[in-house]
């Protein structure tokens, strides 16, 4: 089975609101957090690969809108609905922000049309970053909104990791970028959702490879638990206005 990759460099703006912000000084963080089965149970749909299907990232470089694809299940299914974008609307709204060519896409501008105007059918109330190596606010941002978008670094051992169903763990980088979504975790790995499948990764992994994450703050998301949902509202409007 190809795969693609298809996310561009991380792209920086200062004005991004950041999780650390809005969270508490000492975060409440369960041990381990399994969207993915909290999903599956609440939809019915035990093939992770129907749930979470290739999305076109087996002829194209649309990464980073497949991962919002996985999203948009996640945080319907996790209230009981079964909502899976269709490949031709994801492969649309992938053509629609590069003009047409494969060019591959960065993580922030997909954030920004995502807040703006919607994708896929949904919406978003906003978003915030959330650095990679606070792994209590990873696991916090996880718990409180379903999951979190992550860009990673291609290793060697990307590829043949997953198709060997083992963690990924550190190798050399090969100078590709992917992003995936990663609904679930435990004290020794992060599961991320890519390429029509469910994949491992270490922690140690994770801070050799991730550079980039962000949290969708979804209107499925009917508790914000241990996060300041009216300052990060009131900043928002300041950021439109």
């Amino acid at each position: 089975m190809s795969k693609y990759y298809g996310r561009l460099a991380r792209r920086l703006d200062k004005r991004t609101l950041q999780f650390a912000k809005y969270t508490t000084v000492s975060p409440k963080v369960l041990p381990e957090v399994d969207n993915l089965a909290l999903v599956s149970s609440r939809t019915g749909i035990y093939n992770y690969s129907t749930l979470y299907p290739m999305d076109g990232n087996d002829v194209i470089g649309d990464c980073t809108i497949a991962a919002v694809a996985k999203h948009i299940t996640t945080v319907n299914g996790l209230v009981g609905r079964v909502v899976i974008p269709s490949l031709g609307d994801v492969v649309s709204q992938y053509r629609k922000m590069t003009g047409g060519p494969d060019t591959g896409l960065n993580m922030l501008d997909v954030m920004n049309t995502f807040r703006r105007t919607g994708m896929l059918g949904s919406n978003i109330l906003g978003y915030v970053a959330v650095n990679p190596l606070n792994h209590a606010h990873v696991q916090q941002a996880i718990q409180i909104f379903g999951g979190v978008l992550v860009g990673m670094r291609v290793t060697t051992l990307t590829e043949k990791q997953f198709d060997m169903q083992t963690p990924w763990t550190p190798a050399p980088f090969t100078g590709e970028l992917h992003e995936i979504y990663c609904p679930s975790y435990t004290n020794t790995h992060v599961s991320g959702v890519t390429w029509g499948g469910v994949q491992l990764g270490t922690w140690a992994w994770w801070d050799y490879s991730v550079d980039e994450v962000y949290c969708p703050m979804s209107i499925e998301v009917e508790t914000f638990d241990n996060f300041d949902y009216d300052t990060a509202m009131s900043d928002l409007r300041a950021l439109a206005a």
